[in-house]
C-alpha cells in the first residue's frame, strides 16, 4: 500500500520483517523531527505509525530462542538470542531481546538484565529505557513489535559456575515491576523471567 503524509508517498509491503519494520519506523520517527508542527502532520504521521505496526510481523528466522512472558498484559516479551553462551571473565555478554506491545501505554518502562549465580546473587546486570528506536513505550501502539541490544561487563572475580539470564520491566519512577506470567499463566517470582536454555558457563579452565 502507499500512504500519503503531507504530500509525499511512503510505501509500505503487506508484511514486514522485523529489520524492515526497524529502518521504516526510525524514517517515520526522522520525519517528525524535520516536519513542521501541524495538528495534520502530527495525524499523518500517527496514521502511519498505526499502518506500520498493524502491517509488521516476525518471521520465523528472526527469533533464534522463542520465549513468552506477559508483563501486565501490557508488554511481552516474545524471544532472544545470544551471541555466546561460553565466555570467560573480564568478557561482554551481548544480548538480544524481542519485545511486543500488548496494549497502549501511558508510562515509560524500563528493562533490567540480570547475570544470576547458583546462589542468585546478581553478578553483572543492566538497565534501559525501554525502546523500538528513540520511541519509548508510551508511544508504542498495540501490535508493535521491537528488538533491542544488551550488553554486559562481567566482573574479574565472577567464579567458574552455571548462571542464568533473567530479565523483567519496571517503571523507572518507582522501581515497580510490571507482574510477570509465563506462556502458562503462571506468575513469575520477583516477576523476573530466566531465559532458562541459555544457563551462561565460564570455563575452569580460563586464563588468568
Amino acid at each position: 500500500i502507499r500512504l500519503s503524509l503531507v504530500g509525499s508517498e511512503m510505501c509500505i509491503r503487506d508484511s514486514l520483517n522485523t529489520g524492515e519494520y526497524e529502518q521504516a519506523a526510525a524514517q517515520l520517527y526522522q520525519a517528525g523531527l524535520v516536519l513542521p508542527d501541524d495538528p495534520a502532520v502530527a495525524r499523518d504521521l500517527a496514521d502511519l505509525r498505526s499502518e506500520l505496526a498493524q502491517r509488521s510481523h516476525l518471521v520465523d528466522s528472526d527469533i533464534r530462542y522463542p520465549l513468552w512472558g506477559n508483563l501486565g498484559e501490557l508488554i511481552a516479551f516474545i524471544g532472544y538470542d545470544m551471541d555466546q553462551t561460553s565466555v570467560q571473565t573480564r568478557d561482554s555478554l551481548r544480548v538480544t531481546v524481542w519485545w511486543q506491545a500488548l496494549a497502549e501505554m501511558e508510562r515509560d518502562y524500563s528493562v533490567f538484565i540480570h547475570v544470576v549465580g547458583p546462589d542468585d546473587h546478581i553478578w553483572a546486570q543492566t538497565d534501559t529505557l525501554l525502546q523500538n528506536g528513540d520511541h519509548s513505550t508510551s508511544s508504542w501502539l498495540p501490535g508493535e513489535t521491537a528488538r533491542q541490544e544488551y550488553e554486559l561487563e562481567l566482573p574479574s572475580d565472577m567464579p567458574p559456575a552455571e548462571y542464568v539470564i533473567k530479565t523483567g520491566v519496571y517503571y523507572w519512577k518507582t522501581g515497580d515491576r510490571l507482574a510477570l506470567w509465563d506462556e502458562e499463566g503462571k506468575r513469575m517470582a520477583e516477576d523476573s523471567l530466566p531465559v532458562s536454555y541459555t544457563h551462561l558457563t565460564l570455563p575452569t579452565n580460563r586464563e588468568v
